[in-house]
């Protein structure tokens, strides 16, 4: 995984697994015919697919300016899943 995004010219990798109980996880809506995330969604009570956020995660140096333009949630805390779905509303 690491060569493939030494591989690619900008953006990010995000690792999926496929799990059977996706409510628990964050979910990734995937385009599977084009092999590419389609949004994240955290814990969904309907999840869109099975696949399931790993943790594992690959950026660009991009990745300082998406920080800068997300907000804190309801929690307080910036969220690494905000991260991601502004990589991916940018791809």
């Amino acid at each position: 995984f690491v060569e493939a995004f030494q591989q690619q010219e900008s953006g990010a990798k995000v690792l999926l697994k496929e799990v059977t109980d996706p409510k628990r996880f964050g979910i990734a809506e995937i385009d599977a015919a084009h092999h590419r995330i389609l949004s994240i969604e955290e814990k969904p009570e309907h999840p869109l697919s099975s696949y399931c956020v790993t943790g594992i995660y690959f950026y660009d140096q991009e990745v300082f300016q998406y920080i800068e333009k997300i907000s804190p949630s309801d929690r307080g805390e910036l969220e690494i899943t905000d991260v991601n779905n502004l990589y991916i509303s940018n791809s």
